[in-house]
C-alpha cells in the first residue's frame, strides 16, 4: 500500500513484543528466507552479548557499534594474520 506520494510506509514493529519478537516481525514483514532471520537473530545477540547483555540496543550509540565491529574485524583477521606468519618460512 503506497500514499499519496507512491512511497511505501514505513513498518513499525509491534512495540509490546520482546526485542527479539520486533526483529523477526521486521524481517517476516520483508519477507526474508527463515535461514536469515535465524542469522540475523544471531547477530542481534553476538551484539548484546558483546555490550555485557545488561543494555537494551536502542541505549546504544553509534560509538557502540563502530566498536563492536571493529573488534570483530580484529578477531577474525587474526587468525588470518597468525596463519600467514607461520607460513612466511616457507616462501623463504
Amino acid at each position: 500500500m503506497n500514499d499519496k506520494y507512491g512511497k511505501t510506509p514505513k513498518f513499525h514493529p509491534n512495540p509490546d513484543l520482546k526485542l527479539m519478537d520486533q526483529v523477526r516481525e521486521v524481517l517476516r514483514y520483508h519477507h526474508y528466507a527463515y535461514r536469515t532471520e535465524q542469522s540475523c537473530c544471531q547477530w542481534v545477540l553476538r551484539y548484546i552479548r558483546y555490550h555485557g547483555g545488561n543494555t537494551h540496543p536502542a541505549e546504544l550509540h553509534a560509538s557502540d557499534v563502530e566498536r563492536f565491529l571493529s573488534d570483530l574485524m580484529n578477531m577474525l583477521k587474526s587468525p588470518l594474520v597468525n596463519n600467514g606468519r607461520r607460513f612466511l618460512p616457507v616462501l623463504h
